[in-house]
């Protein structure tokens, strides 16, 4: 059971919690057994492709376009060290100008290239000050692509959205996973149409959101 939780920000309409049921930094086991049940079950076999389908690299090159009509900077919160999935998929497709910072717990600096303004902090996303740090040292201005595909429980999430604060008018969130953890499938369900554009893609696969800031 979600609660949905008073709250005084203005991109939520409430503050989804698993609070009293299971604790907000897990990824609650069973939150979707429906998902698991109508899918084959292989498919939760992690081998790259499979996790970040053709429909979801097609969901988030769309995102990238954006960069191309609204230049800006891009943040990646959790990288992917296959070809197919999320983290190359923006490099490949992002203007030069735009620069990337890339966050993640592992050691994936093989992915960076600074002369292509792309750039790796091994970091936990919690740690905002010394990222916001990084992201002032490298010159960055204002973001158009806020990627999310860390951890993926509800307070985890709920953090990494705090980055929006950076976020320009007509910058896209993207949100891998909401149909298969709670955190996305909850943040989007929560968002304030009044702030948010919401897009959901992908529904026979991981899932994929996008969230296009209005104002």
């Amino acid at each position: 059971m979600i609660l949905k939780l008073p709250t005084n920000n203005p991109n939520f309409l409430y503050e989804p919690s698993f609070q009293d049921v299971t604790h907000n930094f897990q990824d609650a086991p069973g939150f979707y057994s429906e998902w698991v049940h109508r899918t084959d079950p292989n498919q939760f076999e992690y081998n790259g492709t499979l996790e970040f389908t053709e429909c979801n690299q097609a969901a988030l090159r769309e995102c990238v376009k954006s960069l191309h009509s609204h230049p800006g900077d891009i943040l990646e919160i959790g990288m992917c060290r296959n070809a197919s999935c999320s983290t190359a998929t923006i490099v490949a497709g992002k203007p030069k100008d735009s620069k990337y910072l890339g966050i993640d717990l592992r050691d994936l600096s093989s992915f960076a290239n600074p002369s292509e303004n792309v750039h790796v902090l091994q970091s936990d996303s919690f740690a905002q000050d010394s990222i916001r740090v990084k992201m002032k040292e490298l010159g960055f201005g204002p973001l158009q692509l806020l990627s999310i595909d860390g951890w993926h429980s509800i307070q985890m999430v709920i953090n990494d959205f705090a980055y929006v604060d950076l976020l320009q008018k007509g910058g896209v969130v993207f949100f891998h996973d909401i149909s298969h953890h709670p955190g996305p499938r909850e943040l989007i369900a929560a968002l304030n149409p009044d702030k948010w554009i919401v897009i959901k893609q992908c529904p026979e696969d991981y899932g994929a959101g996008i969230a296009i800031k209005k104002y």
